[in-house]
């Protein structure tokens, strides 16, 4: 299954138990939802991440999607402090085929772990989910 058709289906089925989606629209990569309570949130997804991702979600309510792939992850690690400046960034890495995910607030995750063990405990919640 493609990414962006898997975070469309996620976000309908997120909506299924909050009922508070008030618009969806998908415009490129980018799904923008208008919610009752917290307003506008952006889906950017990004099957490979790439240095032009670090811009895309420098700012705002933001939910990053990708593939879970060892790529991936590994940029995260390399980009960390690029991660946790927007303290409204959610990372969701997906695995679409196996409908499985697991996502993290980089900037929440930073303020609460210990740097010696970050990329240990990273490690095993990307190993969580079968990578892509």
């Amino acid at each position: 299954m493609e990414l962006l058709v898997w975070t469309s289906a996620f976000i309908d089925n997120l909506n299924f138990f909050r009922h508070d989606l008030l618009n969806k629209v998908i415009k490129e990569n980018i799904i923008i939802c208008e919610h009752k309570n917290k307003g506008e949130l952006k889906y950017v997804v990004e099957p490979e991440l790439k240095k032009e991702t670090i811009e895309k979600i420098k700012k705002g309510n933001i939910v990053l999607v990708c593939l879970n792939s060892k790529d991936n992850f590994l940029f995260m690690l390399n980009n960390w402090e690029e991660f946790i400046k927007n303290s409204g960034l959610k990372v969701i890495f997906s695995n679409p085929g196996l409908n499985l995910q697991w996502s993290i607030i980089p900037h929440t995750h930073d303020m609460i772990s210990d740097n010696s063990s970050l990329k240990l405990g990273l490690k095993s919640i990307f190993e969580s989910v079968p990578a892509v």
